[in-house]
């Protein structure tokens, strides 16, 4: 393989075979740093600068790679780690990449883990009807490794259902079929606490019926916080009041409540998660976030004021993925009754609000002695100068215009947060 000397559209293209007497050069993988939960990618290729360039991107990406550089090594590899996804190459030194994929599709260990080919030889049908998820021509650049590594661990992604009698994993894997991979079940904390440690769950399906909201949200709190890559779902066989499903919009955009179409929006819903690759943002922020950054706001407490459940959602995300302790309000009224029961750090409101506006909730935080010097930032979808200049005059001590860019915002709260 060799790079172009322009990185940003660096692609890898095949090389020429090394003489025989030159040894391949070692590359020090991931295999000594694994943890319970890490998302592995096994690569099956002899090409070292093609494991460096993969290592590199997965670092970025949040996965762990291990690196075989002939067949034998790749299988005993996945014996021994059972990785969410393989990589495999099928010019290898010591057997045919086909000989490896048919080797991994008929053991019955190994089968269900997803396998793409990334490879210099044309594109072949019948290693699709083998079972692999996709085919890569080489060469090929990051971006389209990304993708590939998205597909693999979706078509692996592992579902968790934490049940209370309203639905189980019987049910979903009824629905989904072929959809997903492993699901599983639990139904008492013991249960969820050695789920969540043994691996990562693309999705949590919390099942609500028996449970109260607020038992609800503190199973999924304690999802959350052990993974917040695992996307959250709750289904519920009871109607929910509109209070309620604001509270839950907190942590998820989908709600699913038992009605003669449940298997279809459940379906639907299912494969929404899991199926549905990373957004370009969304693995830029992982490529550039490190675990350090991804602490930034850690133990900050945020109160969030949004009228809208999906901005709601993802500003309590972005927050979130970076260590702070989120509450939601959905108006005025109710971002002043949670200031009552507890303090929080800084206050992230929406200015367009029905009833109480952004405005007016500024101006009656500022009015309550206690909260003087309480940092709010004012979000909104206008972006006149006069727009800011009210705002900061409510008593804002900040502005910052929809669409939100989440680095300026993380930013923005890690300062004011920081000066209080």
């Amino acid at each position: 393989w060799r790079s172009m000397a322009n990185s940003a559209t660096r692609r890898w293209l095949p090389r020429a075979a090394p003489p025989r007497s030159e040894p391949a050069k070692a590359i020090i993988d991931d295999r000594a740093r694994l943890a319970a939960g890490d998302q592995v990618i096994l690569l099956i290729d002899d090409d070292p600068a093609f494991g460096m360039a993969l290592m590199e991107i997965n670092g970025k990406l949040g996965h762990k790679t291990l690196v075989a550089a002939c067949g034998a090594d790749g299988l005993a590899l996945a014996h021994r780690h059972r990785p969410a996804g393989i990589l495999l190459d099928l010019g290898l030194p010591d057997m045919d990449g086909n000989r490896v994929l048919h080797a991994l599709k008929t053991d019955p260990e190994l089968a269900q883990i997803p396998v793409y080919v990334i490879s210099a030889r044309d594109r072949d049908a019948a290693l699709l009807r083998q079972g692999i998820v996709g085919y890569l021509q080489k060469p090929v650049d990051a971006e389209q490794i990304a993708r590939a590594e998205s597909e693999v661990l979706a078509a692996g992604a592992a579902l968790l259902v934490v049940s209370s009698g309203g639905i189980g994993a019987e049910e979903i894997s009824r629905i989904a079929g072929f959809r997903c991979g492993l699901v599983r079940q639990c139904v008492d904390d013991a249960a969820l606490q050695e789920a969540l440690a043994e691996r990562v769950w693309r999705l949590a399906i919390v099942d609500l019926s028996g449970r109260s909201v607020d038992d609800g949200i503190a199973v999924a709190e304690v999802i959350r916080r052990s993974d917040p890559r695992s996307a959250l779902l709750f289904f519920s066989t009871d109607p929910l009041s509109e209070q309620d499903e604001a509270r839950l919009r907190a942590y998820t955009d989908s709600i699913i409540v038992k009605t003669p179409q449940v298997d279809r929006r459940l379906l639907d819903n299912i494969e929404r998660f899991v199926r549905e690759a990373p957004k370009a943002s969304d693995r830029r922020v992982a490529m550039e976030s490190g675990e350090a950054a991804g602490k930034r706001l850690s133990g900050r407490q945020i109160l969030v004021v949004d009228d809208d459940p999906r901005n709601l959602f993802v500003v309590t995300a972005a927050l979130e993925q970076n260590g702070a302790l989120v509450r939601g309000a959905i108006n005025g009224k109710q971002a002043l009754a949670a200031l009552e029961k507890g303090q929080v750090d800084l206050v992230v409101t929406d200015i367009m609000m029905p009833e109480m506006d952004g405005y007016q909730t500024i101006a009656r935080i500022r009015g309550n002695p206690a909260l003087a010097d309480l940092p709010i930032i004012a979000l909104t979808a206008k972006a006149l100068p006069e727009d800011k200049e009210k705002a900061l005059a409510a008593g804002a001590n900040d502005y910052l215009s929809k669409p939100v860019d989440y680095d300026v915002l993380i930013n923005m709260v890690a300062l004011w947060s920081a000066r209080r």
